[in-house]
């Protein structure tokens, strides 16, 4: 198994089908984890490996945006 540790949102959001806007809205209630340090000239970095270890938990629910006052596509 290949293990990849961050990606930025957009890649993360083209992978699963999800709007960028709706990946960086989950990061920043979050849902999505992010890698603050690499946080760079606005580029935003999923961390992969937490994200996995809370799907396989059965942590993560993502929330209903709308109900949020978040934008989302």
């Amino acid at each position: 198994m290949f293990v990849i540790p961050f990606m930025t949102a957009a890649e993360f959001a083209r992978l699963s089908k999800m709007g960028v806007k709706q990946i960086k809205a989950r990061m920043d209630i979050g849902e999505i984890p992010e890698i603050a340090n690499l946080r760079e000239g606005g580029v935003r970095y999923v961390d992969c490996i937490t994200l996995a270890d809370r799907l396989l938990r059965g942590e993560v629910v993502f929330s209903d945006l709308s109900k949020e006052g978040k934008d989302h596509d």
